[in-house]
């Protein structure tokens, strides 16, 4: 009982702080100060999760398995909470039978419930539809980059036979038959360090100012001081598609890298960074328009170029479902 305390205010207590020169210098400046090193930041520790010696409460191996003829992983980051949007999921484009179809696998990624009595239903879950993997961490909002490197471990571990991961919320529709017409040609790639997404750009202060008050998404002002925007390009994480041997080097690199809790900076800038020549490509195919989907499944049906869309709750999902079935 006294461990499972200690743990749990270690995850909720960890303070990060980043430092640089005293000097403030420009978004150009700080991109070729961090192309050459010459700007770090410090926290207490890494991820954990990284190097821990099981961070797992519960983990799928089958998805993964040696018999396994997929070639692309869906990794869907789920609330303990949310098993309304797992089931949804589960009974429409998530079908195993249909992702199989397409040479797809898919896995929900949880954290541990903040009421233990709820660990038995996600048990429950778990046997039922084996499709869960479950960290050692309390699963919050702020341990939302405990999470992703979760991810990465377990992919890394497990999945050496897949050569695509597409990694999403679990409030994203996808469109199967157009994201895997994407992920074949994405594979074709020579690139190996590149991952498509909605790119949060480099110097755009629509997409990387940083926020100190008033936002779910505030940062400490002891993390990025000086700093008015974030110092290099990232991806919004609700979809991501990348290669296997990228998702190795970010996971390689979290051992290493001190945490910060917003996960798509973390991911996706700070640790792409320390990887090096990581390259975002803009993922166009997707909308948090759900009318613009709803037109495009409507009149094209499978042949709606969309890959995916922002969806509001499970019956959005449903319905672009049925749209989608004709």
């Amino acid at each position: 009982m006294g461990l499972s305390v200690i743990w749990i205010v270690f995850l909720f207590n960890v303070q990060f702080h980043f430092s640089d020169s005293s000097t403030k210098t420009s978004s150009k400046d700080h991109l070729e100060n961090s192309k050459r090193g010459l700007y770090s930041y410090t926290a207490n520790t890494p991820s954990p999760i990284s190097t821990m010696k099981n961070p797992y409460v519960l983990q799928e191996q089958v998805v993964c398995s040696s018999n396994d003829s997929s070639t692309t992983l869906v990794l869907v980051h789920s609330a303990t909470e949310n098993l309304q949007k797992r089931m949804a999921i589960r009974s429409t484009w998530g079908d195993p039978k249909r992702l199989i179809s397409f040479g797809f696998t898919l896995v929900f990624l949880l954290g541990k419930p903040l009421h233990p009595q709820s660990q038995y239903g996600i048990e429950h879950e778990y046997l039922k539809n084996k499709d869960i993997v479950q960290g050692q961490f309390v699963d919050t909002y702020h341990n939302l980059s405990h999470k992703a490197v979760l991810g990465l471990r377990w992919v890394s571990e497990h999945c050496n036979g897949v050569h695509m991961i597409v990694k999403m919320d679990d409030d994203v529709f996808l469109n199967l038959p157009s994201l895997s017409t994407l992920v074949l040609k994405f594979n074709r790639s020579r690139q190996k360090r590149q991952v498509m997404c909605d790119v949060c750009e480099q110097g755009n202060p629509d997409h990387v100012n940083i926020h100190r008050h008033g936002s779910k998404w505030n940062v400490n002002p002891n993390e990025f001081r000086t700093y008015v925007m974030f110092p290099f390009a990232f991806c919004s994480g609700y979809i991501t598609i990348l290669k296997m041997k990228l998702v190795s080097a970010l996971y390689k690199a979290s051992s290493t890298t001190p945490l910060f809790w917003i996960d798509d900076v973390y991911v996706y800038g700070i640790l792409a960074q320390k990887v090096g020549h990581v390259v975002h490509r803009q993922l166009n195919s997707v909308t948090k328009d759900v009318a613009k989907a709803e037109r495009c499944f409507s009149k094209e049906r499978y042949s709606c170029e969309l890959v995916a869309v922002l969806t509001a709750n499970t019956d959005t999902c449903y319905y672009l479902w049925y749209l989608i079935q004709g």
